[in-house]
């Protein structure tokens, strides 16, 4: 279907898009400052960002983010368009939050750290560490991507759809009772409420077709 095939092109936009990380700029671990100076816990930091890059606040309050700054469980943090934010653990694992996109930093224990994904895109670089899983999950719905290591990127829209394509290593796509290995140089999907795909090559060519709105428009953004 279109749709289906919608979905995987933009899955395949995620490939030729975070070739390159964007670098790290000097920063201090800190204590942090969401909400006027609390402190807001340990693990992951705000390496480097581009563009608008925010946490919400206990009273719901969106507030710049700092580099340097240290992030807590249970943050959830947004990108504008055209920007984007590098978030790096003591374990040596990158998070590229990409733009547009809605992330909650979950739970990270011995065992297991995971990240729900609202919508958007986050591009992983995960150092293999046995025994310790990395989930990355929809925020709608029961779809999710786990890894003990590797380079890959996930995909979520609000729906529940979940994609992973995978670079390095091998990330397991879970949903609706089936699980798929997504290895180096594939890709799948799971679209709401449905089972993951049969994992495919990813292209090495993009081709994308855009409906244009109908006249003009004066939003800043249009889907």
């Amino acid at each position: 279907t279109w749709t289906m095939i919608s979905t995987v092109v933009a899955i395949l936009g995620l490939v030729v898009t975070v070739v390159a990380w964007p670098p790290a700029t000097a920063s201090r671990i800190g204590n942090g400052d969401a909400e006027g100076g609390e402190q807001v816990g340990v693990g992951l930091r705000l390496d480097s960002f581009i563009g608008k890059l925010e946490i919400r606040g206990s009273a719901g309050v969106w507030v710049a983010l700092k580099t340097g700054q240290i992030l807590p469980t249970g943050a959830v943090l947004r990108t504008g368009s055209f920007s984007r934010g590098v978030l790096r653990a003591r374990d040596g694992t990158t998070l590229a939050i990409k733009p547009n996109s809605f992330v909650t930093i979950g739970a990270d224990d011995a065992n297991k750290r995971r990240f729900v994904i609202t919508e958007g895109r986050v591009a992983a670089d995960i150092p293999r560490q046995e025994g310790k899983t990395y989930e990355f999950a929809a925020s709608k719905g029961d779809a999710l991507a786990e890894t003990q290591g590797g380079r890959f990127q996930v995909v979520a829209s609000r729906e529940g759809l979940l994609g992973v394509a995978t670079e390095e290593g091998s990330v397991d796509l879970v949903a609706h009772g089936e699980r798929v290995t997504v290895s180096a140089g594939k890709q799948a999907v799971a679209l709401p409420g449905a089972a993951p795909s049969n994992p495919i090559p990813i292209p090495a060519q993009v081709f994308l077709r855009v409906k244009w709105p109908e006249g003009e428009t004066a939003e800043e953004t249009i889907v």
